[in-house]
């Protein structure tokens, strides 16, 4: 009996060595930040034996193990409390572009445009706003095309090089940055071109007597870009053309307007043909016009006819001197002439034109004077 006692206690005290060594063999997971660990110091291992052991049960041992965790100094986690509002907007770096309303003569063409706002400056896709304002591109390529408006010779634009410059090569000025102190900056799109703001300004405001712009506004806080913002609407009018008693109003393209002041714009080739001159036409935008006994060359694009009056020399009976810019409108084979500039040619042809603006009727005759001729 006392052996079997004395072996009892030699199971037990093997069973808690073999305790502790497989506590301190077992691997240990590395504690983490905001994970609570758990130690073999930290713990409490317990064992119970039923000290009424008899012969007849000293094989039967009854034991309990618990492991209760002691709680560690890193096992909460900080948190925040403070949550974003998602309708909040991050702080702008400077370099983050902004959602932003692009508005021109007061419609929005914002969608698809590519306008960027940033926190002190925007950049403006040119292509989109100067279709907006009327503009023509005729597209060469991607990044490059002509550009038609008024009375003007087409305009070159080089996307890829932000050029903006005369087709005709009359001048190597680049348009985009001629007009502003601020060195250029632009981004090459595909068939646009952005440019920022400081030079689209200034360029603009140089355009200005074409477009009738007047004003062109960013305002940061809103978020919105404005052109022409306040510009005077204008009215279009239907008028009556009479050229040597024969209305030909019909298809004449006529048009009265009402901008700053009222004035008419005429259809120079269909009066002329009413008045007997042939066009010879080399293009949809060039012919040779002859008319009584002399032979002109019109250049619809540039709003020019010229006259032959000495060698190589040539006078453009379309210019009026000391005046405004009197624009014009180039369409294939016909070009408006303001009254002004129609006035001006006219009178050296020996052709009478009176505008009643109140009945919106334009009369033009032909007088009897002597014809007009190349000598």
């Amino acid at each position: 009996m006392k052996n079997r006692k004395h072996n009892i206690k030699i199971c037990v005290a093997i069973f808690l060595l073999s305790s502790v060594l497989l506590s301190g063999c077992l691997p240990r997971e590395e504690k983490t930040s905001g994970e609570s660990s758990v130690s073999a110091s930290e713990s409490e291992i317990s064992v119970e034996i039923s000290s009424e052991a008899t012969v007849e049960s000293s094989e039967d041992i009854s034991y309990e193990s618990s492991i209760e965790s002691a709680p560690s100094e890193d096992s909460s986690i900080s948190e925040d409390s403070s949550q974003p509002d998602d309708n909040s907007q991050p702080e702008n770096d400077g370099d983050t572009a902004y959602d932003c309303k692009l508005i021109v003569k007061g419609v929005d063409i914002t969608e698809g445009s590519g306008v960027k706002m940033y926190n002190d400056r925007a950049e403006l896709p040119f292509v989109a706003i100067m279709e907006a304002l009327g503009v023509d591109f005729e597209w060469e390529s991607n990044t490059a095309a002509r550009m038609y408006y008024g009375v003007n010779s087409p305009m070159s634009l080089d996307i890829k090089n932000g050029e903006l410059q005369w087709a005709n090569g009359s001048s190597e000025i680049n348009h985009f940055s001629e007009y502003s102190d601020s060195s250029l900056k632009y981004t090459p799109m595909e068939k646009e071109i952005l440019i920022d703001d400081v030079n689209f300004a200034a360029l603009l405001s140089e355009l200005d007597m074409y477009f009738r712009i007047y004003d062109f506004d960013i305002d940061y806080e809103d978020k919105v870009i404005r052109i022409g913002k306040g510009l005077k609407e204008y009215e279009y009018y239907e008028c009556t053309l009479i050229v040597n008693g024969k209305d030909i109003t019909e298809d004449s393209h006529a048009v009265m307007e009402n901008g700053n002041g009222i004035y008419v714009r005429l259809p120079f080739v269909a009066i002329m043909e009413e008045l007997g001159a042939e066009f010879e036409w080399e293009s949809n935008r060039y012919a040779k016009m002859h008319f009584q006994e002399a032979t002109f060359s019109l250049d619809i694009d540039k709003g020019e006819l010229l006259k032959k009056i000495a060698d190589d020399s040539y006078t453009n009976l379309f210019v009026v001197y000391g005046g405004g810019p009197y624009e014009n409108t180039a369409i294939d084979k016909e070009l408006l002439l303001h009254e002004v500039r129609a006035r001006s040619f006219f009178s050296e042809v020996g052709i009478t034109l009176d505008i009643n603006y109140e009945e919106r009727i334009v009369t033009i005759v032909s007088s009897p004077n002597p014809p007009f001729s190349d000598d």
